[in-house]
């Protein structure tokens, strides 16, 4: 056994002494965070998407409660003609079987939107129909009224007259909103397939849509990802320690830190959003870590020292440093994400740092207490004199560090350069329907209706007036005209609306239907009779979604196609450089969903590029704490970037964008990948004590250390691999990203870092020995030829 330090051998003589009072702490903080696992909501929301304290952010919540939200449903009916019984009858079912629901503020469609026309009082403003006529004349009466009213055509049927649109905007409220848009979506699903005939096609679109569809998906990834990683890792740990002991007890740590990790989600309001969704796969394989290295070392301990209690008091003694270590160094790496303003980015760097904790926890106090209960032959290892296949591939690999020291350097500098040019290719893209495949039912329904009717996103344009009343100016609403003209002059934008249309076609049919008069009244005094007309009506919610009460603020409102998030950003850019050249006196604001998102662009840019600065700086202080030396701490780092540098440069040659999922790569794999160098490390150091040759003790600590640091790496490697089973691409990248970073990581810490302190020779003679800790027994003695 080499010298640990007291406080670690008294900590592993203390949990074997209070073994049952510790066992029963484990089962008791266990049951209080299972508890809490039924209250566990999986939600798609804006607020995951946008950046927190952002002025822009904060203004929409004020227009949300004064005008309303973007959860609005879009069901498009495609029919060979929908001016037919048989559509308009489906039209019309639709419409009354959702508008009863009390989560349903109201639906607009054929059956129910006002159509303002002439009559001999001067204005009427009645729905198109009050039931479906069957004659031909009847039904060519309603077409002809369509096509008259420009608020209509074009805008709930599409110019061919083969698609019409039935729009539902839902009310939410409570703290179990995202249920009752869960029951609502599900209720209008099912009754669109209740409507689908033949000759009638149905699509349903819309954030609520996207949202309900998505958190189905994100409950079906854990039903694969969960199972399919717990069979790997029970058949990797068999194949590599050919003992059901050495299976169970890791299984039962991971298994006991999930519990920890999903109840402390719930005790902290979070919920499961998409990049939250890899949490509980990333605590499987960062938990399992610290198991194989306790129990590969208490072999070790067996071997030397058949007596059972000394052999867990001592593996303990002699792991606790570096897993400590490693355990602090991945928190540290996950807890980085806190700084970014993007809220679901800052809630996985919060719950992934507690799962890398709360694993070290259990294992270190859960591994010893069941070891000491199980009988030692079962971890004992026949023929432990013949080495493996394993053991003789990583003696191999360090005489061919040795040979190929100028080489590997080489290769290793041309990887960096062909890395930096692919980061500069890097993208941004955070729209949600491009986080689905493009088979998915839900991207084509969206397809389809923005390819013949309308878009599904939304963007709304405010104007603030100086007093009430000021929008009911003519020279105001002008203003308001004119950016309505600027927008529906865009490709991106599919139609607009507001105050001005409904003004224009009252002046319109007040004056006969003369199109000369379809324009903005001309006087104050004209705009508030035609007003009065329409709240008489008893439409006044129509009005409520484009002017305030006090006639202070307008709202235009436009849909638009779906576009990469970069696009939307340009768009949006340019609508407010044109706001502020060409209204720069009045007070205009954009807001919506679409410019929240476009916000977390540069946000996610740099939240990344701060992240992984302060999980460098802070784990380089430790790494040269660790190491009692400046140059070694540093020169540690090298094999820990480089692989994270390879994947960014990779995702900029496939063209893998940067996401709130792919945004934290970085930051997760800088703060796992480090644990394997780590490991490396204080053996190095104390391999190095023992023989200060750099060449015999990189030997040596490549042949002692490589078998846990094999096995620990293609553990987390085939773990994310299992994400590519994911419906969501973020999350595919997510997952293959990251097993390419561990593969990379673990190749530098086997290859490249030897060479470099092969080369480099960082510990100068008389520099004062650091206590360095191992987590094996003493290597081979046989030196590199």
């Amino acid at each position: 056994m080499l010298e640990v330090h007291p406080a670690s051998r008294w900590f592993a003589e203390t949990i074997l002494r209070r073994r049952w009072l510790v066992l029963a702490a484990l089962v008791g903080i266990t049951l209080f965070f299972a508890f809490q696992i039924p209250r566990i909501v999986f939600q798609i929301s804006p607020e995951g998407m946008v950046v927190v304290g952002h002025p822009d952010t904060l203004y929409y919540v004020e227009y949300v409660e004064e005008f309303g939200t973007d959860e609005i449903v879009l069901i498009a009916l495609f029919a060979d003609d929908v001016f037919t019984p048989k559509a308009l009858d489906s039209v019309v079912r639709l419409t009354d079987r959702i508008r009863d629901d009390p989560n349903v503020q109201r639906v607009l469609s054929l059956s129910s939107v006002n159509d303002i026309r002439g009559s001999r009082e001067g204005v009427e403003i009645t729905p198109f129909f009050s039931e479906v006529p069957m004659s031909a004349s009847g039904l060519e009466k309603i077409r002809s009224r369509v096509h008259e009213n420009p608020l209509v055509y074009g805008n709930f049927v599409s110019p061919d007259d083969r698609c019409t649109l039935v729009l539902v905007e839902l009310y939410l409220w409570g703290d179990d909103f995202p249920e009752q848009r869960k029951r609502i979506v599900r209720k209008i699903l099912n009754l669109v397939g209740e409507e689908r005939t033949e000759g009638i096609e149905l699509y349903v679109a819309g954030f609520p849509v996207v949202s309900t569809t998505l958190v189905t998906m994100l409950v079906e990834d854990q039903w694969v990802f969960v199972p399919m990683i717990a069979l790997l890792i029970v058949a990797t740990l068999f194949a590599s320690f050919r003992s059901r002991w050495c299976v169970l007890l890791p299984m039962l740590t991971v298994a006991t830190s999930l519990i920890w990790v999903l109840g402390f989600l719930v005790l902290t309001g979070r919920t499961v959003e998409i990049i939250t969704n890899v949490l509980p796969p990333l605590i499987l394989v960062i938990a399992m870590a610290d198991s194989v290295h306790i129990l590969a070392h208490y072999r070790e301990e067996l071997e030397r020292n058949p007596n059972r209690e000394e052999a867990i008091r001592d593996a303990t003694a002699y792991i606790f440093s570096p897993c400590l270590l490693t355990s602090v160094t991945t928190a540290i790496g996950f807890g980085s994400l806190m700084v970014s303003r993007v809220e679901g980015i800052r809630g996985l760097g919060l719950l992934a740092s507690f799962g890398a904790l709360a694993a070290f926890v259990v294992s270190i106090t859960l591994i010893p207490v069941l070891l000491s209960v199980v009988p030692t032959s079962a971890f004992l290892r026949e023929g432990r004199k013949n080495s493996t296949a394993l053991d003789r591939g990583l003696a191999a690999l360090a005489r061919f560090n040795q040979a190929h020291k100028v080489h590997i350097l080489v290769a290793t500098s041309a990887l960096i350069a062909l890395s930096l040019m692919g980061v500069f290719q890097l993208k941004v893209e955070t729209t949600l329907i491009e986080y689905l495949k493009e088979k998915n039912p839900l991207v084509k329904a969206v397809r389809h209706i923005e390819d013949h009717l309308t878009g599904t996103s939304t963007l709304d344009v405010v104007f603030s007036f100086d007093d009430p009343g000021q929008a009911k100016d003519p020279a105001n609403l002008t203003q308001v005209e004119a950016l309505q003209a600027y927008l529906e002059s865009k490709p991106i934008v599919t139609d607009s609306f507001s105050l001005v249309d409904i003004l224009k076609r009252m002046n319109q049919v007040f004056r006969g239907g003369d199109p000369a008069f379809d324009r903005l009244p001309e006087t104050r005094e004209e705009i508030a009779q035609y007003l009065l007309l329409y709240s008489m009506s008893g439409e006044e919610e129509d009005l409520a979604r484009y002017v305030d009460d006090d006639f202070e603020t307008a709202v235009l409102a436009s849909r638009l196609k779906t576009v990469s998030s970069a696009e939307m950003d340009r768009f949006i850019e340019e609508v407010k450089e044109h706001i502020r050249t060409e209204f720069p006196d009045l007070g205009i604001r954009v807001t919506g969903i679409s410019v929240l998102v476009t916000e977390s662009i540069d946000a996610i840019v740099r939240g990344q590029i701060q992240s992984l600065a302060l999980a460098l700086v802070l784990i380089s202080m430790i790494m040269m704490a660790l190491l009692w030396s400046v140059r070694l701490g540093l020169l540690s780092m090298i094999p820990t970037t480089i692989p994270i540098l390879t994947t960014l440069g990779l995702m900029g040659w496939l063209g893998i964008p940067i996401n709130t999922a792919t945004a934290v790569i970085s930051c997760v794999a800088i703060g796992i990948a480090v644990d394997d160098t780590i490991h490396y490390m204080t053996r190095f150091r104390k391999e190095y004590q023992n023989r200060p040759d750099e060449a015999v003790a990189a030997f040596r600590s490549l042949t002692s250390t490589g078998r846990a640091l094999y096995l620990t790496s293609f553990i987390l490697t085939v773990g994310f691999s299992v994400l590519a089973f994911s419906h969501f691409r973020p999350i595919i990248y997510f997952g293959l990203l990251m097993a390419v970073t561990m593969v990379s990581a673990l190749v530098g810490d086997l290859v490249l870092l030897p060479v470099l302190l092969m080369v480099t020779k960082p510990i100068r003679k008389g520099e004062r020995q650091g206590s360095g800790v191992s987590d094996q027994g003493s290597g081979p003695a046989t030196p590199p030829r």
